[in-house]
């Protein structure tokens, strides 16, 4: 019996790397979460393509189940990143310089709204 309490102690430990004298999950967090709306009305952009760049690395992010469409990505990588929202009828929304920082553990997530604005003399569609 004390055998398999000790046995038992060591798996939960092992599932939860200690780094530093912390306890670590194994989940993985992502480093970017970008809202996608329209600039004029604010109403969610579901269908767009997003972009995470640092140098020569390139993902592009995915947009999560729901009304807020949030699209996440580059999962435990720390950098800084230049994040493009794409859509047809409207203009390339852009920021530069999200810088994605870490801890013992994880990425320190970063989160954004990227505003797209209908090109004129349209209203860029629904967007969902």
């Amino acid at each position: 019996m004390r055998g398999f309490l000790l046995l038992g102690a060591f798996s939960v430990v092992g599932c939860m790397p200690v780094t530093g004298g912390q306890a670590c999950t194994e989940e993985a967090r992502a480093a970017l979460n970008i809202r996608v709306v329209q600039a004029i009305g604010g109403g969610p952009i579901c269908d767009a393509v997003v972009l995470a760049r640092e140098g020569s690395f390139e993902e592009q992010l995915i947009a999560g189940a729901g009304s807020d469409c949030v699209y996440s990505g580059v999962y435990e990588r720390a950098g800084t990143y230049t994040v493009e929202a794409i859509k047809s009828g409207f203009e390339t929304g852009r920021v530069e310089g999200v810088v994605v920082g870490r801890d013992e553990c994880h990425v320190i997530p970063e989160s954004r709204t990227l505003e797209l604005r209908a090109y004129r003399g349209g209203d860029g569609g629904s967007g969902n």
